[in-house]
């Protein structure tokens, strides 16, 4: 049986765990001393422009994080940008995936900010990372999405737990990926 497993972040976010002093109208009933997320940072200018500086963000932030030295040439595209929250701010994501020896990874050194100090790393099957995700226990938004494209890039059903090209010929045909092109 074919897994998918995916590494995700276990880390301190301050804006997440401050909510604990605000009263909101609809009330949280989570108090978060940590969320679950993606591998991510924010593109610099020294990243260079277009989908090589992408890579070589994404190739930077997976060395910081997780410990994991990627080629920059590994990571591949999941879909287009989007907007975290478009009403109350211009944060623009950019997603992408690369394989990963999993078995190394561990708490990478960070880049020196409080941002990154404490995390540690999780790996989950993918199916039960959307679950996550699903249920509020992975509440980050970016996480969802990033895992819903990585699935449809691999072909990979979470609902049914399979690939599609376990699927009979005639529905695996139809199949189509959304606009991600196949791992090559």
């Amino acid at each position: 049986e074919r897994r998918v497993k995916v590494l995700l972040r276990d880390a301190i976010r301050a804006p997440i765990y401050l909510r604990r002093h605000k009263t909101f109208v609809h009330p949280d009933p989570h108090e978060y001393t940590s969320i679950l997320e993606l591998v991510a940072g924010i593109v610099e200018a020294e990243d260079g422009p277009g989908p090589s500086g992408l890579a070589h963000r994404a190739a930077v932030e997976a060395h910081e994080e997780v410990g994991l030295d990627l080629p920059e040439a590994s990571f591949v595209p999941l879909g287009g940008e989007t907007f975290a929250s478009p009403g109350t701010g211009d944060e623009k994501l950019y997603y992408c995936s690369a394989p990963a020896p999993l078995a190394e990874a561990r708490p990478g050194a960070g880049d020196g900010s409080v941002m990154e100090e404490g995390a540690d790393i999780r790996v989950l099957d993918l199916a039960e990372a959307i679950a996550a995700c699903r249920r509020g226990e992975i509440p980050d938004m970016k996480t969802e999405v990033g895992l819903l494209r990585l699935a449809d890039q691999l072909g990979y059903l979470p609902q049914l737990g399979c690939f599609v090209d376990d699927l009979p010929a005639a529905l695996s045909a139809a199949y189509d990926r959304l606009g991600v092109d196949p791992p090559a």
